[in-house]
């Protein structure tokens, strides 16, 4: 049902707030969690007999080979994505490509591609100081909408993969373009008054163009 491998806390120096806390209390809410009879015998009940569903919460400290964690994350629903160091981290793009429902608990957290990209139809934000509640919440979905998640989740993935034609690259591209022409359309709004683009700004056409634009009004 619900599954995180992690750290909860850190020894590097400069880390003693390690995920802001978040990681101790998901770890303290789900070592008293247990899923209610009546929902694990209706889970039971729609899974393959050949593919049983594990009906528990995995949140462990322990390493796990690579072939184990990216099958046991495969055979969940949810995937826990709490911060650690940072908010970002790598164990949202394990739950993606392994069509796990990524749960985010990093309050600070910037999604790649997110102009372009609709993260809700795949993803779960929950607030970091709410995480408590999390695995009620997480009961309260229905199979539908489990399974439309994780549907999207393999209709997206793709844009997010490195390799072969499109993906990553292509949204990256495509991300930095609109960017580009969305700051000079706020450059042109806020400085009507200036006649050239500002040499300030980020995007340059081509060589030359910064030094030309600096000649033209220093000599102005």
């Amino acid at each position: 049902l619900l599954y995180c491998r992690g750290s909860t806390a850190s020894g590097r120096p400069g880390e003693e707030n390690f995920s802001e806390g978040v990681r101790l209390r998901l770890e303290a809410a789900l070592a008293k969690f247990e899923l209610p009879n009546h929902l694990s015998l209706a889970r039971a009940a729609a899974g393959s007999p050949s593919m049983p569903l594990q009906e528990r919460s995995v949140f462990t400290t322990q390493l796990a080979p690579l072939p184990q964690y990216l099958g046991e994350m495969s055979l969940s629903d949810f995937c826990l994505v709490p911060m650690g160091s940072t908010p970002w981290t790598l164990r949202l793009y394990d739950a993606l490509f392994t069509g796990c429902i990524p749960v985010l608990l990093s309050d600070h957290i910037e999604l790649p591609f997110d102009e372009r990209i609709d993260w809700t139809a795949f993803t779960i934000k929950w607030p970091q100081a709410d995480a408590e509640r999390l695995p009620s919440f997480l009961l309260s979905l229905s199979q539908q909408q489990v399974r439309d998640k994780r549907r999207a989740i393999v209709a997206a993935r793709h844009n997010f993969a490195w390799c072969g034609e499109g993906g990553a690259f292509a949204q990256l591209v495509a991300t930095l373009n609109e960017r580009k022409l969305g700051l000079r359309a706020t450059l042109r709004d806020d400085y009507a008054w200036v006649e050239t683009p500002l040499p300030a700004s980020f995007w340059v056409e081509k060589p030359g163009d910064v030094a030309e634009l600096l000649d033209k009004r220093c000599s102005a």
